[in-house]
């Protein structure tokens, strides 16, 4: 069987642009989400090393730039704006 080329599209046809990405909020979570997120987690591993405070303070930081470099790399990819 050969392959045939598509017709031309009708005079006047334009076609469908493209669906706009949707805002960076409602596909990365927040920053403070983040570092709540990693507070807990250190919390969980401070406590198992003896101190909760100093493990909940060191995840917090960690996971607030996280979820900053998240939102940062899908701006930068084009997954939102």
């Amino acid at each position: 069987m050969g392959q045939y080329p598509q017709p031309a599209p009708p005079p006047g046809y334009y076609p469908q642009p493209a669906p706009a990405p949707p805002p960076c909020y409602a596909v990365t979570s927040t920053p403070l989400r983040g570092a709540a997120r990693g507070a807990a987690l250190g919390a969980v591993g401070g406590a198992i090393g003896g101190n909760a405070g100093k493990g909940a303070a060191i995840g917090a930081g960690v996971g607030g730039v996280a979820g900053i470099a998240r939102r940062a790399s899908a701006r930068r990819s084009g997954a939102c704006y």
